[in-house]
C-alpha cells in the first residue's frame, strides 16, 4: 500500500522491527503513551465522522440528513469502542502496566466534536449518498458493480501485475466514467495527492478505465485532478521499480537503518 511504501523507504530496519516475531507478539511491544493514544482515538473518530458525511452527501450542519448521519454515527460510541479496543490491547501488553488514559471517553467524544465542527463545511459539489456495502478483495469486477449502483464505497483494489493494493474511499458515476474520491482530515498535503493519483492507477489498470476525475475531500475544501494514461503509466513504473527495490532490502536481515 501507500503508507507501506513510505515506512519502509524511511527505515527499513524499523519496518522490520515493528513487524518481527516477539514470543508471541506479532510486533515490537512499544510502551503505549496516553496522551498518543488519546490523540489517535480523537483522530481516528473525527475521520470516521467526516467519512460518514461524505458517503451521506455532505449534508449541511443543521440539516435533518446532517443530524441523522451525526446521530447514525454515534460519537461517543465510537469513542468508547477504541477505548475498550486500547484498554484490551495493554491488558495483554508486557509494557502496559500501570497505562491509564488521562481522559473519560465523553471528554474525549467531545473533543472530536469540537475538532470536527471547527473544520466541517458543506461542500459545494454534494456527493451522490452512498448506501451500497463496501467492495472487498474478492468482489467481482468493480466497473460492473458501479454501472448497476452508481456508487461505491471503501472499494479494495489490487493491481493485477506488481504487489500493491489500496482502498478507495468511494467511488460514483458510471462504468465509462469513474470519479474516484478520498476523504482527508487536516492539512493538505502533497502526499494526499500522491495516494489519490495511485488510486486512479489502479483503478485503471483494475477495470481498463480511466477515471474522469480523481477528487480529495477536505472537511472545508475539495480538490481535483483529471488523471492521464502518460502519467498513470509513469507513476506505475516507478512504483514497481520502488518495490523491487524494497523487496531486496526487505531480504536483508537486519535492514538498513535510516
Amino acid at each position: 500500500s501507500f503508507s507501506s511504501l513510505r515506512d519502509i523507504e524511511q527505515c527499513p530496519l524499523k519496518w522490520q522491527l515493528l513487524r518481527s516475531q516477539y514470543g508471541d507478539l506479532s510486533g515490537f511491544p512499544a510502551r503505549p503513551n496516553p496522551a498518543a493514544v488519546e490523540g489517535e482515538i480523537v483522530h481516528e473518530v473525527v475521520e470516521r465522522l467526516f467519512k460518514a458525511m461524505g458517503l451521506a452527501g455532505f449534508p449541511a450542519p443543521g440539516t435533518e440528513r446532517f443530524r441523522a448521519t451525526a446521530a447514525a454515527f454515534g460519537v461517543l460510541g465510537a469513542v468508547r469502542a477504541l477505548v475498550d479496543a486500547h484498554e484490551q490491547a495493554v491488558a495483554a501488553h508486557p509494557r502496559g502496566g500501570g497505562f491509564r488514559l488521562r481522559s473519560s471517553a465523553a471528554e474525549l467524544a467531545n473533543r472530536a466534536k469540537r475538532l470536527f465542527r471547527a473544520e466541517y463545511t458543506s461542500d459545494s459539489a454534494p456527493l451522490p449518498r452512498s448506501e451500497t456495502p463496501t467492495v472487498g478483495p474478492t468482489a467481482p469486477d468493480p466497473a460492473a458493480l458501479l454501472e448497476s449502483r452508481g456508487v461505491l464505497s471503501a472499494v479494495w483494489l489490487r493491481h493485477p501485475r506488481i504487489p500493491y493494493v489500496g482502498v478507495v474511499d468511494l467511488v460514483h458515476g458510471t462504468r465509462t466514467a469513474p470519479v474516484i474520491v478520498e476523504f482527508k482530515t487536516g492539512a493538505p498535503n502533497v502526499l494526499h495527492r500522491q495516494q489519490l493519483i495511485a488510486y486512479a492507477l489502479l483503478w485503471w489498470r483494475r477495470t481498463g478505465q480511466l477515471p474522469v476525475s480523481a477528487q480529495l475531500r477536505y472537511p472545508a475544501r475539495s480538490e481535483a485532478i483529471a488523471p492521464c494514461e502518460g502519467d498513470l503509466a509513469s507513476l506505475e513504473g516507478e512504483l514497481e521499480a520502488r518495490i523491487t527495490s524494497l523487496q531486496d532490502v526487505l531480504s536483508r536481515s537486519p535492514g538498513e537503518a535510516r
